[in-house]
């Protein structure tokens, strides 16, 4: 209770004090309860416009017309040039959620705010807030990028190929680049927690594309980053993830009403009444069906980084959430895989010994692989050999869980 609100209690009248609790008790006390009650707040962390309203537009009508406070975040921006109709599209299907009519823009122009250092497009209305950060989209076939960001992409940002630019016109608006991928997602994580703040929410619950190649099959490369992205930050938070699978969903077993097919597709239409995309078997397979797995406890084990043998190529990959990562030029004499670290978010290290050249060295990944050259490393090489038979038999023991569901890391609901 703030002083103003104290010293208005304080300084009644006893006979108004006594009516003014009675009140509250019998009925509500709205001077105190707006104060006290926090608003529950959902975030959708998506790559492209269209992408909420085609895996889960029936969660987010749900969340909206429950009073929660809302938040759409999307990274991607139109490859075809015209990634400010794509926006509009998107952010007109957003407020039609909260009483919009689904024709007529009510937050037309950016309210620009800077998180981490970036400068990043925002509009609200009603009970929605949206971040727009315009980055660079991939091909689906390819997961190349476009010849407009040149050929960047956030797959290679996550790699730590390269960084990654804002799209936009320089005469208005303010660009930015990303020069990590842990800055993308402290970015992201910024949005999370001022959101947070305002309405006063402890917990918020994730909204976001899965990130595991085996479960959400042949998706989008920008669909699977992203996701990665989202579960680092619910891990963070310690907030329940909501994981939707994509274009695999269509092989599955419809499992919508009527009722939530109509309102996913109107959601679809007022998008695209932007674009002019146009419906088609694809999108009509994905509107009829919401499939999603729910992560609601996070273990302190998460990441595993693994090397096959005589390829050249690093696998990480999060036992929580299923988010992978592939390097691919990686030095092929290398033969023991001889550690692994557990201990952070997106970071995985490991012991590599290559018996040719009597080298041991340090591989550590975050964003981008770090290798280090163990002095007097030759010397060593018994006592790794000795060391990678212990955990590789661990690792072994891991990889024969199946996707740890054998643990309880996650739930599949559909």
């Amino acid at each position: 209770m703030n002083r103003r609100v104290a010293k208005r209690w304080t300084s009644m009248k006893p006979l108004s004090l006594i009516l003014c609790v009675y009140s509250c008790l019998v009925y509500s006390c709205p001077m105190i309860a707006s104060h006290a009650m926090a608003i529950q707040t959902d975030f959708y962390i998506v790559a492209h416009a269209d992408d909420w309203q085609l895996f889960m537009g029936d969660r987010a009508y749900a969340d909206v017309q429950a009073n929660h406070r809302v938040v759409f975040v999307q990274l991607g921006a139109a490859s075809d040039g015209r990634w400010a109709k794509w926006e509009d599209g998107n952010q007109l299907s957003i407020e039609s959620l909260a009483g919009g009519n689904g024709v007529t823009l009510a937050a037309e122009h950016c309210s620009w705010t800077t998180l981490n250092g970036h400068p990043i497009c925002k509009r609200s209305y009603q009970n929605t807030v949206s971040y727009y950060l315009r980055l660079p989209v991939a091909t689906h076939d390819t997961g190349e990028g476009f010849p407009i960001s040149n050929y960047q992409t956030l797959e290679r940002l996550h790699l730590g190929i390269r960084t990654i630019d804002s799209l936009g016109k320089e005469e208005t608006d303010e660009l930015t680049s990303y020069d990590s991928f842990a800055d993308l997602v402290s970015t992201l994580d910024s949005i999370v927690q001022i959101e947070m703040n305002s309405s006063e929410t402890s917990v918020p619950t994730i909204n976001a594309q899965d990130p595991d190649p085996e479960i959400n099959r042949d998706d989008h490369k920008d669909h699977l980053t992203v996701g990665c992205a989202a579960s680092i930050i619910a891990s963070n938070a310690g907030a329940p993830l909501n994981l939707y699978v994509d274009y695999h969903s269509r092989n599955f077993p419809e499992n919508l009403h009527q009722e939530s097919v109509k309102l996913k597709t109107r959601l679809f239409d007022i998008f695209d009444s932007k674009v002019g995309i146009g419906m088609n078997d694809y999108f009509a397979a994905w509107l009829r069906r919401t499939i999603v797995r729910t992560i609601t406890h996070y273990p302190i084990t998460e990441d595993l980084l693994l090397y096959t043998v005589g390829q050249g190529i690093g696998r990480y990959r999060s036992l929580l959430s299923g988010c992978e990562k592939n390097y691919r030029d990686w030095r092929r004499s290398w033969r023991l895989l001889a550690s692994g670290n557990f201990s952070g978010r997106e970071k995985a290290e490991v012991f590599l010994y290559d018996p040719a050249a009597g080298e041991a060295n340090v591989v550590s990944t975050r964003d981008k692989y770090v290798q280090i050259l163990i002095p007097g490393s030759a010397r060593i090489g018994l006592q790794l050999f000795r060391y990678v038979e212990v955990v590789r038999t661990i690792f072994s023991s891991i990889q024969g869980k199946q996707g740890m569901q054998n643990f309880g890391i996650y739930q599949v609901t559909r």
